[in-house]
């Protein structure tokens, strides 16, 4: 009985991960993490050449990324099996950038301070760093709150009037583009009268735009 016993605990899939998940063309490599209980197995659909296949039970690789403008999203697919055990199948989805891609730059609201001083809302919002490569970024800013917002973002700084879209340039005086990466810093201003976090002062919270994505020139 022992004997049968030998290899037929389920296999299991701890953590997988690959980062980048929001890429372009120009997006360099693709970092995959794993840890698996149970034989690995990885691949891609459409493939990347030198992704490694069969692999160790725990490891990380920067896979290669050769795209090119038109290129659809991938699929990276982890399996973790054992004898006589069902497969276990965790994915990735790793897209492609397009050209005005739709997207939402909000901070969390435990984040936003109020400012009796200064008159305004203030809070730090961020594309998060392992989803967005380097390449990808902001077109234009557009703001459906019913305040202006400033935004200040790596040496620039933007002021949004409320039910407005304005560009954003892609080169920028310090040879910046103006890209996802960074903090981006939202505030927007108190009326005569409003006092930090009563009712009144609610519109001011609301602090959100929506962004139009796109990669980088080459």
């Amino acid at each position: 009985m022992g004997a049968l016993a030998l290899g037929c605990g389920s296999a299991g899939i701890y953590d997988f991960s690959a980062r980048p998940r929001q890429i372009c063309p120009q997006t360099k490599s693709i970092m995959v993490r794993w840890v698996v209980d149970g034989n690995v197995s990885l691949s891609a659909q459409p493939a990347l050449p030198d992704l490694p296949g069969d692999a160790p039970s725990l490891g990380w690789r920067s896979i290669a990324w050769q795209g090119k403008p038109g290129d659809g999203d991938m699929t990276i697919t982890l399996a973790a099996s054992r004898r006589f055990a069902k497969t276990q199948l965790r994915q990735q989805v790793i897209h492609v950038v397009t050209d005005g891609q739709a997207s939402t730059l909000a901070p969390d609201r435990s984040e936003i301070t109020c400012d009796e001083i200064h008159r305004s809302v203030v809070a730090v919002a961020q594309f998060e760093p392992a989803e967005y490569d380097d390449a990808v970024v902001i077109r234009s800013l557009r703001n459906g709150t019913g305040r202006p917002i400033t935004v200040t973002h790596r040496g620039g700084v933007w002021t949004v009037p409320s039910g407005q879209e304005i560009p954003l340039s892609e080169q920028r005086p310090n040879g910046h583009s103006t890209s996802t990466s960074g903090p981006w810093i939202l505030s927007a201003p108190l009326l005569d009268g409003e006092v930090c976090f009563t009712p009144s002062a609610r519109a001011a919270l609301n602090l959100a735009l929506d962004t139009t994505l796109a990669c980088q020139k080459s």
